[in-house]
């Protein structure tokens, strides 16, 4: 029944089956000639699949290269032999060179020489691999700008594998504004360790000479109050509050006002030596000691306070 399965084939054929049989195409008549017909047929409708398929490629490859060259982050794909087949925009921008004259090149001209036994040997671990390896393991990695200048990178590598081609896609970062803000944190990280240690090596100096001074001393900050005090001050303190030296409490952060009325001296004696700072003023206090005061200004954002005892000479 040749009629019947010709008729069984363009069914078929129709319905998108492309590896159907079909016989009869030797015999010398009108089957024979339908069978050839038929055979003309499937083959114009392999090619029409051929081509439908190559535009999907086509029109595929072209969203996926919209979609690599407007992202933030630079793609390389190289095959097998570590040919360049894909350079985004931003590797690009990152490298110096335009896709034109990356493409069908090997990416060695990307990396520095003593980086490239390195990276052939992690390629080809991750070639290797068995089945596809999906992106991670971010790593840090030099890169070879056009001019010649290193380029401090984050990358990864993926193995995709389609058929019997495979594919490395290398997707990495430029970090070279970020290097440049780190190295610039640590310079300032640094250097104000360095104001640190120089401020603590001149506070020990100066507590260590105001300590042998035998009038009191304390030196205040305009912001943050009093910073350095030496024994003769804690001793007046002591003295004005009728406790032991090692009972006043350290004034840490006091203002200047409070520091005064540590000593016990009057509200209006307070205001006008802060009113007159740098002329010695003479205190008589309630329990008949006499106090010689004065604050002078450093220019550096502090004050010296300094009291000496006159009571002898009242």
């Amino acid at each position: 029944r040749p009629v019947a399965r010709l008729t069984q084939a363009m069914t078929m054929l129709a319905g998108g089956d492309r590896t159907v049989k079909i016989d009869g195409t030797d015999l010398e008549n009108e089957i024979g000639s339908m069978a050839r017909a038929l055979v003309l047929f499937k083959d114009n409708a392999l090619a029409v699949d051929r081509l439908q398929a190559e535009r999907a490629i086509q029109s595929n490859e072209a969203r996926l290269s919209t979609i690599l060259d407007t992202a933030m982050v630079g793609f390389i794909s190289v095959n097998e032999q570590g040919h360049i087949v894909n350079f985004n925009a931003e590797a690009a921008a990152i490298f110096g060179y335009s896709a034109a004259e990356m493409l069908g090149l090997n990416i060695d001209v990307l990396i520095p020489a003593l980086d490239r036994a390195a990276h052939r040997r992690r390629q080809g671990q991750a070639a290797g691999a068995a089945k596809r390896i999906p992106m991670s393991n971010w790593r840090g990695a030099n890169g070879l700008h056009r001019d010649g200048t290193l380029l401090p990178l984050i990358a990864g590598i993926s193995k995709v594998k389609i058929g019997d081609k495979v594919t490395m896609t290398v997707i990495f970062r430029d970090m070279s504004d970020i290097q440049v803000a780190e190295n610039e944190l640590r310079r300032l990280s640094e250097e104000k360790q360095q104001q640190m240690d120089e401020l603590g090596r001149r506070s020990f100096l100066l507590q260590t000479v105001m300590d042998t001074v035998t009038d009191g001393m304390v030196v205040v900050a305009d912001e943050g109050g009093a910073v350095l005090w030496n024994q003769g001050f804690l001793k007046l303190a002591a003295l004005a509050q009728g406790i032991g030296p090692d009972a006043v409490t350290a004034p840490t952060g006091a203002a200047m006002a409070d520091l005064l009325a540590l000593l016990k001296l009057a509200p209006e004696s307070i205001g006008a030596l802060l009113a007159d700072a740098g002329n010695e003023q003479e205190h008589v206090l309630g329990d008949g000691r006499a106090l010689k005061t004065q604050v002078l200004r450093s220019g550096e954002g502090s004050s010296l306070l300094r009291i000496s005892d006159i009571t002898r000479r009242h």
